[in-house]
């Protein structure tokens, strides 16, 4: 925005609903999906994202981990899960 010969950023403030709507529809996920994830009941995911309730302080940090990518696993964490598990069935590690 210009006053006068003076360039002024105006500041923008997001609403974390629409935030997280969006970041679902851009990796093609579901509120089911990050409800699974988060362990939140989706009903209570799907009200709060449509603005009909509030979310507990406990939920809204699980929301905004999920966001952070917290529970999203990088292919190196599959890859060792699987080749660990694989290990496990023929006995090479042992509990």
């Amino acid at each position: 925005m210009y006053i006068g010969r003076k360039i002024v950023k105006k500041e923008r403030v997001l609403n974390l609903r629409d935030i997280t709507k969006t970041y679902l529809e851009a990796n093609r996920w579901s509120i089911a999906d990050m409800a699974y994830l988060i362990g939140m009941p989706r009903s209570t995911l799907s009200e709060w994202i449509s603005g009909k309730r509030d979310l507990t302080e406990r939920n809204m940090r699980h929301v905004k981990a999920f966001l952070n990518g917290d529970y999203i696993k990088d292919v190196s964490v599959v890859v060792n899960y699987i080749l660990m598990s694989q290990d496990q069935e023929e006995g090479i590690y042992e509990n």
